[in-house]
């Protein structure tokens, strides 16, 4: 999260906003033993029996994922960004429909850009503006960070669990992708950006072992225990 400030001159600053802000979902949690609800804790003619309740779930919500699954070529395009500053004719009608997030072919500079500020506009005519080149082929290269992204793990029955893997599903280019798990036999699914399976619970918990793989690329391993 980052707050917007502009000074006198019209330039645009932003400074983050660090442990202020949070992105948070709930899951749904099945109890072996009924819980008790009392709204009254010095009376139980209130008390309730539970057999559920939500749960504050962060899984698929870091940093990490949000920009594989939501911002792949962006990131592809800024690894190696090119800004231009320029003078741009414009005019109200402009401003007015301008698309801050879109792609413009400027002929002159013979080039894709995207317009990322537009400076001091008062009336139709040269504006400065400032633009990010880009590119293209810098998208397709070699992509180290990890593959695997989260991992969420919820109760299913008293003695099953429902384990979620998110991935970045555009390092595959097959239309089915297989997952390994404790190096058994590998099991097949739709690529997409995260598949579900179910595993049994054990006491005490086992640590087990994931991987993806395809003929053209194999994932890191992570480890969970359940």
């Amino acid at each position: 999260m980052w707050d917007r400030s502009v000074d006198n001159n019209g330039e645009v600053t932003y400074s983050s906003l660090s442990e202020r802000f949070y992105f948070m979902r709930s899951t749904n949690k099945s109890f072996e033993i009924p819980a008790i609800l009392v709204k009254d804790i010095d009376s139980f003619l209130e008390a309730v029996n539970i057999y559920s309740a939500p749960f504050a779930d962060f899984s698929f919500l870091s940093y990490s994922y949000s920009v594989s699954e939501y911002y792949t070529v962006l990131r592809g395009i800024l690894d190696d960004v090119k800004i231009i500053k320029a003078k741009i004719f414009l005019t109200e009608q402009d401003i007015a429909t301008i698309n801050l997030i879109g792609v413009y072919y400027i002929k002159e500079l013979g080039n894709y850009f995207i317009l990322n500020k537009i400076k001091n506009f008062t009336t139709k005519g040269k504006t400065d503006v400032e633009l990010i080149k880009v590119d293209y082929t810098n998208i397709t290269g070699v992509d180290n960070s990890p593959i695997i992204l989260g991992i969420r793990i919820v109760d299913l029955n008293p003695t099953q669990k429902t384990i979620t893997i998110g991935y970045d599903s555009t390092r595959f280019i097959e239309t089915n992708i297989d997952y390994v798990l404790d190096d058994g036999v590998p099991v097949t699914f739709v690529n997409s950006t995260q598949f579900s399976f179910i595993i049994d619970i054990s006491n005490p918990a086992i640590n087990h072992t994931l991987y993806l793989t395809s003929p053209t690329v194999t994932s890191e391993t992570i480890n969970f225990l359940v």
